[in-house]
């Protein structure tokens, strides 16, 4: 019911068949999984992945700079296992990331030409709230288990982790913020109940307590209202590169541990420093190649993730496989928006970069399925609009 008139829109402004509904309905469940269930989405994704490829219209699917950009990555990792220093953990890392990426084409194969993006959307929209909303209902009812760490914090409901939640619905905030800047949009009723589903989700984000999640929240309700009055695109890249790269290289470490406050907060950003400073040790040991797959974990008694995205590729793949993960990534959101217009293609730009730097910053988001299929749903894009139309809908920034 969503999709079709993104359908027709679609292909009336490119001329190309309409891709098959059931590929979509496909790329839906796989969106659904990743954003709910985690586990389940790395189990029975990747078949799913396959179907909606081969439902797509595959003899029609091409290979661009994205596809490219990911094999290269990817093999780039299968080459480390020359040199992983824990071969043990690798062959593990290395399936994780195969699912993920057949996972990534694979929805990528279902929306094509500005369609199908509505069933993906609404599947990754639905299984986020139904996330929050199970996540909920455990915490009141105390039903299942419920895990904390030393200090009593809530780390993970059942099978959610409280993190894991929180970053998939910035990442649903920004597919619905994006959809609502499209003019395809057209229903009143579809664009009330993607305004509810943001405020929904803003609430159930910041609810969580995660610190980055709550910048990257805060961080876009500013950038709503400013975009109104200017287009500071290259100062707030600019200031998200600079802060990417002075937490990684360890440049502001004294003050993020000076301004560690919240009441999930534990001395060092909840750990992460200390995990940051280690990773950056074994980071400077091979800087060009890294020390293999499963790196990052190993490198730390708890066994634990880096949470930070940039350090944690750099120390398992080094810098070429950051360089390669990272042209992957920015062609894959700068992908397919040709028929954007250039106000519209800012609004995109900044709203990600905003959203997303918190999470890079504070997160593993490199080895999760809902990373990597928000990142697909990004690579669409969502229900672009066509540059002889508006853009702009009254609920968002005319002046961009």
């Amino acid at each position: 019911m969503i999709s079709a008139p993104a359908i027709r829109l679609a292909t009336a402004h490119t001329g190309r068949s309409p891709l098959p509904p059931i590929a979509g309905s496909a790329a839906a469940l796989i969106a659904f999984l990743a954003a709910w269930e985690p586990n389940a989405a790395l189990r029975y994704g990747p078949f799913i992945a396959v179907a909606a490829f081969l439902l797509g219209r595959p003899l029609r699917f091409r290979i661009g700079l994205t596809e490219w950009a990911l094999v290269l990555f990817m093999l780039w990792a299968l080459l480390s296992s020359v040199w992983t220093q824990h071969p043990d953990v690798f062959v593990a890392q290395m399936i994780i990331y195969s699912s993920l990426a057949i996972m990534f084409i694979g929805v990528r194969a279902a929306c094509r030409w500005g369609q199908n993006e509505a069933l993906a959307v609404g599947g990754y929209v639905i299984g986020c709230l139904y996330g929050l909303a199970l996540t909920s209902f455990q915490l009141i009812a105390g039903y299942g288990e419920i895990y904390r760490d030393s200090l009593g914090r809530i780390t993970q409901v059942g099978t959610l982790n409280i993190n894991y939640v929180a970053y998939t619905a910035v990442t649903a905030i920004v597919l619905l913020l994006l959809a609502l800047q499209s003019n395809q949009l057209q229903s009143r009723r579809m664009r009330l109940l993607a305004i509810a589903a943001v405020v929904i989700l803003v609430i159930g984000s910041m609810s969580t307590q995660t610190r980055g999640v709550q910048v990257s929240t805060a961080l876009l309700g500013v950038w709503l209202i400013i975009a109104r009055f200017g287009r500071p695109a290259k100062v707030i890249t600019g200031l998200c590169v600079l802060a990417i790269v002075g937490v990684s290289f360890g440049w502001v470490d004294p003050m993020l541990e000076r301004i560690d406050i919240g009441d999930r907060s534990i001395a060092g950003l909840s750990g992460r420093l200390p995990l940051w400073e280690s990773a950056r040790a074994v980071w400077q040991e091979s800087l060009l190649t890294g020390a293999g797959l499963g790196a990052d974990r190993a490198q730390n008694a708890e066994n634990l993730a880096t949470h930070n995205t940039i350090l944690g590729i750099g120390v398992t793949l080094g810098i070429i496989g950051l360089a390669l993960f990272l042209a992957f990534a920015v062609s894959a959101v700068n992908d397919r928006i040709q028929d954007l217009d250039a106000p519209t293609q800012r609004f995109r730009m900044i709203t990600i970069i905003i959203a997303f730097t918190p999470i890079l910053l504070t997160s593993p988001w490199e080895g999760t399925a809902s990373g990597w299929v928000g990142l697909a749903l990004l690579s669409t894009p969502v229900l672009a609009a066509p540059r002889s139309s508006s853009t702009m809908t009254e609920y968002l920034p005319a002046n961009i």
